[in-house]
């Protein structure tokens, strides 16, 4: 049995110990790449409701403590998102990919992170702007 994000799929067992290698490489290769896919679009997900949201107390269309809270639940979600991101090995071809998905939400993490407790509506708008450009550098990739 092959395990790939939590699904098992069965696979026949081939003769040889080289072509069980080339055969379990190529599969958990596919997994990766899918698994960078999946992660990546998590980013992005999470940074651009965090940058909506943000935008949104920026023009006065939010409160402060539901904006505090949801961007302390972005933050975590990030973290999270980070830690899996980091535990992928890139595929062959898709190293740019995977260091653009960190580099970004790195700094997304660290942008939020970085918000006082009782937010402005400057940071607000300077921080939504910050993690809109994150989502522009997943998005290039």
């Amino acid at each position: 049995m092959q395990i790939c994000a939590g699904r098992a799929h069965g696979i026949a067992w081939l003769g040889t110990p080289l072509v069980a290698l080339a055969a379990a490489s190529a599969i958990f290769s596919g997994c990766t790449s899918a698994g960078l896919q999946k992660t990546t679009q998590q980013s992005q997900s999470v940074i651009g409701a965090a940058a909506l949201t943000l935008s949104q107390y920026a023009d006065g269309h939010s409160a402060r403590p539901f904006v505090r809270a949801s961007i302390d639940q972005y933050a975590d979600a990030l973290t999270k998102t980070s830690a899996r991101l980091r535990a992928i090995q890139p595929p062959p071809g898709q190293r740019a990919q995977y260091d653009a998905a960190v580099a970004a939400t790195a700094d997304a993490v660290a942008a939020l992170r970085a918000l006082p407790s009782d937010i402005t509506h400057p940071a607000a708008r300077t921080t939504a702007a910050r993690l809109n450009a994150d989502l522009a550098r997943l998005s290039s990739t």
